[in-house]
């Protein structure tokens, strides 16, 4: 992505919180001719609804769509294909929420931080 304009179709969809409510929105929505170019998971273990809509569905992955997950479970690894990830810093994310709930509880203002994560790129995308 270094010289090229990309554009991007957004679409966030909510509520899609098991592995069964990802499939079923999958099945329903996605075809061979028209599906996204990627789709961001909210959660490993949920990828595995999509994953499998997707061969059921005659779309390969990562050749028709990209995958990406959240959390970098040790299963991902696992999974066919191996799925990309995101791998947030949980001991920075836990540390920076203690520190929330203490300034509130010491009626201090609290600001919004950052937290750097890292992509684990696999097989999926």
């Amino acid at each position: 992505m270094t010289d090229k304009n990309y554009l991007m179709d957004l679409q966030v969809i909510y509520g899609l919180t098991t592995i069964d409510s990802v499939y079923s929105y999958a099945i329903n929505n996605l075809s061979n001719q028209n599906h996204p170019d990627m789709i961001f998971v909210s959660g490993d273990e949920k990828v595995q609804g999509l994953i499998r809509a997707c061969y059921e569905k005659g779309i390969t992955i990562p050749d028709d769509i990209s995958i990406i997950g959240f959390d970098n479970i040790p299963i991902s690894q696992y999974y066919t294909p191996a799925l990309s990830t995101i791998s947030p810093n949980y001991a920075m994310l836990a540390q920076k929420m203690i520190e929330g709930v203490l300034a509130i509880i010491n009626d201090k203002n609290i600001e919004s931080v950052e937290i750097s994560s890292k992509i684990i790129r696999r097989q999926s995308f």
